[in-house]
């Protein structure tokens, strides 16, 4: 068990590396609650409206 829930923090943290990378554009946002809980949000009006460009 303890390995797979390393596996999985990786690829959480190689997600939030990426849409780092990306920056607003990917239009998805990642933010970790008070309790410690994840929320993945995206923009349903394109990355574009995220800019201010829509």
């Amino acid at each position: 068990m303890g390995e797979l829930v390393g596996v999985l923090d990786a690829t959480w943290k190689k997600t939030t590396e990426r849409l780092g990378a990306v920056g607003s554009e990917a239009g998805i946002s990642i933010k970790v609650r008070p309790d410690g809980r994840v929320k993945l949000g995206r923009c349903r009006q394109g990355p574009d409206h995220l800019q201010g460009t829509a």
